[in-house]
């Protein structure tokens, strides 16, 4: 029984991939020829829509097509996978071609073949409604995988790389200090090196389960940041239906920081996703940590948040989000402690060029938990974050998918330590393999 989330993926594409007009000489170029070819296809008349191809040899590419997509309706995967090939050995260029048989040997669960051609459509294909249907294919291959790995490079020059105050004092009733150039704002230059693997333990129709492990490796062209790496292992069960997809995934993380104790953490992540109607999704989700620094008991805090958001599809290029988090933190001495919420606006759009492009607006407040230090009153902060991100899925870099997000930060507090601004670009590189 094959699973509802392929079919999902199948149905739709299939019906894109008849509505699209043909090029490169596959079904004949006029629009209203190729709709009442799709028309009477859909409707089962296939001989009245082989009665509207021009005449040609038997072996002609474009009957050819014709017939594999016919075998394709009829669910005849492995003959219309062969009439397909043929014919795109005939006209290796002919990008409907390529669409109908990487589509036909995805629901044949000839999964690396489909990979192959799908890569190669997300690099040609000009229409970026079907680039995003093959990212999804494709995503659903790599999750049938049993392993597989990932790795990823990003430089981060940033204006402010340790988001330190940009004052110069710290004002108290009986004094004033001066702010040191080590927790003072800083320019520089960030390097992140990541390497992780997934195993897929368990795949079924309705649910897969799945180990993943992570190192992250960071380190900074200024002394004041001081070097970082990460280690993290997860487990992941994941449960699929028509509508709905829920995932939960506790984890294990050691972060390991220079001039700085261990923090070790034990986390769960809750994740739902509900698509409302066509053009509307709803998303829930909460993430807990348990953290600990130096393993000491008085030293360990909890970190929630819970965050919910809707999106809305406002057409096959455009999506545009609403979202709220709230968050809750243990973690440190008391005037390290906090709640807080946070209000996200995002916009999605995708270019004809192939450019994805992804921009949000948060606007967020903290409210501190103890008296700071020195001072007879609790840290607030307010803060705003604005996020660009541009991806372009048809250039690659030997191999590696390019992502480039800059990031501005301004955060305002009533103690003068931690008002700053920060504005910083990354320019990220990874690969799935």
């Amino acid at each position: 029984m094959r699973s509802l989330r392929h079919y999902t993926t199948a149905l739709a594409l299939v019906s894109a991939l008849l509505s699209v007009p043909a090029s490169g000489g596959a079904v004949p170029s006029d629009g209203d020829l190729e709709q009442e070819l799709t028309a009477l296809m859909n409707a089962g008349r296939i001989q009245g829509a082989r009665a509207l191809l021009p005449s040609g040899s038997p072996d002609d590419a474009d009957l050819l097509l014709f017939d594999g997509r016919v075998l394709k309706l009829q669910q005849n995967f492995a003959a219309s996978a062969d009439l397909l090939e043929q014919a795109l050995r005939q006209r290796p260029s002919d990008i409907i071609i390529r669409r109908e048989l990487a589509h036909v040997l995805f629901l044949a669960k000839r999964y690396q073949p489909a990979k192959t051609h799908l890569i190669k459509l997300l690099r040609q294909d000009p229409d970026p409604g079907l680039r995003r249907r093959y990212a999804s294919m494709l995503k659903e291959i790599t999750d049938t995988e049993k392993l597989s790995f990932g790795l990823s490079f990003a430089l981060e020059p940033s204006t402010n790389i340790t988001n330190g105050a940009s004052a110069e004092y710290f004002h108290t009733p009986t004094a004033s200090f001066r702010i040191d150039d080590a927790s003072r704002e800083t320019s520089g230059l960030g390097v992140t090196l990541a390497l992780t693997s997934k195993y897929t333990a368990r795949q079924t129709d309705q649910n897969s389960l799945s180990l993943d492990f992570g190192v992250t490796a960071t380190r900074y062209s200024v002394s004041q940041a001081n070097r970082r790496d990460l280690y993290e292992i997860g487990v992941t069960y994941t449960v699929l239906h028509a509508l709905s997809h829920f995932e939960i995934r506790p984890y294990l993380q050691e972060q390991m920081t220079a001039g700085q104790p261990d923090q070790t953490t034990l986390g769960i992540s809750l994740d739902w996703t509900r698509k409302l109607s066509p053009s509307g999704e709803l998303n829930a989700g909460l993430t807990s940590e348990r953290q600990s620094k130096d393993r000491a008991a008085k030293r360990v805090g909890i970190d929630s948040k819970l965050h919910m958001s809707y999106k809305h599809y406002l057409s096959q290029r455009a999506a545009l989000q609403f979202g709220v988090l709230l968050e809750h933190n243990t973690t440190g001495l008391a005037h390290h402690q906090y709640q807080g919420h946070r209000l996200d606006l995002s916009f999605d759009y995708a270019f004809q060029s192939g450019l994805l492009s992804h921009t949000r607006l948060s606007l967020g407040h903290r409210d501190f938990t103890g008296d700071f230090p020195l001072l007879t009153i609790a840290r607030a902060d307010e803060y705003l974050e604005l996020v660009a991100q541009v991806q372009k899925n048809d250039w690659h870099l030997f191999g590696f998918s390019p992502i480039a997000t800059c990031k501005f930060v301004q955060n305002r507090s009533n103690i003068s330590l931690y008002t700053y601004d920060s504005t910083s670009c990354t320019w990220k590189l990874s690969k799935e393999f």
